[in-house]
């Protein structure tokens, strides 16, 4: 596998004691737009670590020479043709996250080659770069919305770290937000139609 050409980085496979590095790992980016925050590690234990196609070999995480977690990569795979199972063909580095602190271009890079490593030791014949339906095995509700977009344009060492291994951007899309704290519905008479006319039904 490859090795991080900085200094002393030790690079790994998941481990069942490792979601506190990730969580910690995930909670240092604060400020960072499309993330979920504040989490805690019980939401990853539902929405990633306890899914039944989570592969151990798939989430790397780098260490410095302290033992500390730098930071990670996640690679998975898209659904098979019935969308019933994953398919090995196609691959997917589904997120990558670094510690502030440690956020460089060589360890983002050296993170998502772990991860084509993966995917091809698999029999991946293509790897994508981020999330997108039907490509989302992960990550949805906890980056960029309800729906993955990919790699949100503000996530710098994501999109270097695959731009360094020759990654390039296929599709783009809006993200468009509202801030709900001080909404108030606007008056507007289509709206009093769009009510006449419409039957809305709450189902839980």
């Amino acid at each position: 596998m490859p090795t991080f050409p900085g200094p002393m980085v030790r690079f790994r496979r998941f481990r069942n004691t490792d979601p506190p590095h990730f969580a910690d790992i995930w909670r240092s980016q604060v400020g960072q737009p499309g993330l979920a925050q504040p989490v805690a590690i019980d939401l990853f234990e539902q929405h990633i670590f306890g899914k039944l196609y989570f592969d151990y070999e798939g989430l790397i995480f780098a260490f410095d020479e302290s033992g500390r977690a730098l930071g990670f990569v996640h690679a998975a795979f898209g659904p098979d043709a019935a969308r019933r199972w994953i398919s090995p063909e196609t691959g997917i580095v589904a997120m990558l996250r670094l510690r502030p602190e440690a956020c460089t271009d060589e360890l983002a890079a050296a993170l998502v080659e772990h991860a084509e490593g993966y995917l091809a030791s698999r029999g991946a014949q293509v790897a994508l770069g981020g999330g997108v339906r039907p490509y989302n095995p992960f990550y949805m509700g906890l980056y960029g919305g309800a729906e993955l977009p990919g790699v949100l344009e503000s996530d710098t060492p994501f999109q270097t770290g695959l731009a360094l291994r020759g990654f390039q951007a296929e599709h783009a899309m809006a993200i468009f937000r509202c801030d709900l704290h001080d909404w108030q519905s606007p008056v507007d008479r289509r709206y009093v139609q769009f009510r006449r006319r419409l039957l809305v039904q709450v189902i839980v």
